[in-house]
């Protein structure tokens, strides 16, 4: 199934069904489902402070898509932390919505980190962690065809996935 929805995820955008949906909302759905499968996944969600509107969390995107990309995205948090916390940060901006997903663990080297988004590709750090290297390159594009962006950030030992999806995806 992750050959189908990667070509479904890079195949014409006009096409693609949209609907209003929190953000938030999804990703509370996936954490849920995702803390059912591992009992030992601890979640931290936390909120910016200043959220200006009640619905700065709320974009135009495909669920299914969306719901597929951010469970890929929080099961590789999961499966390469060293103490099994995920953690969740929603930052509304100005014109989109910001989400981190970051959990403690061994960094990438440089030539693994610029190729994490590249299909079936695998670092050095999956040895022995289960997986064929789709997850990743379906969730970007994903993110993609949302006019979103992604990237990857490894800083005083934390892994981060940035995400950022702007509030009305065209």
């Amino acid at each position: 199934t992750s050959l189908l929805m990667l070509n479904k995820a890079t195949s014409n955008t006009d096409s693609l069904p949209k609907a209003n949906l929190r953000i938030d909302e999804l990703i509370f759905r996936i954490v849920d489902e995702m803390e059912l499968l591992h009992a030992d996944m601890q979640t931290n969600i936390n909120f910016n402070d200043n959220t200006p509107l009640p619905h700065a969390f709320e974009i135009n995107a495909n669920s299914l898509l969306l719901a597929n990309c951010f469970r890929n995205l929080i099961e590789n948090c999961y499966k390469y932390s060293t103490d099994k916390i995920v953690s969740i940060d929603f930052i509304a901006e100005e014109k989109g919505v910001m989400v981190l997903l970051s959990n403690r663990g061994a960094g990438m080297d440089k030539k693994d980190s610029e190729n994490i988004f590249t299909p079936f590709y695998r670092g050095k750090n999956s040895i022995g962690i289960k997986g064929i290297g789709l997850g990743l390159s379906l969730a970007k594009s994903i993110i993609d065809l949302h006019n979103g962006n992604i990237e990857y950030i490894y800083l005083d030992k934390i892994n981060t996935f940035k995400v950022y999806l702007p509030s009305w995806c065209k």
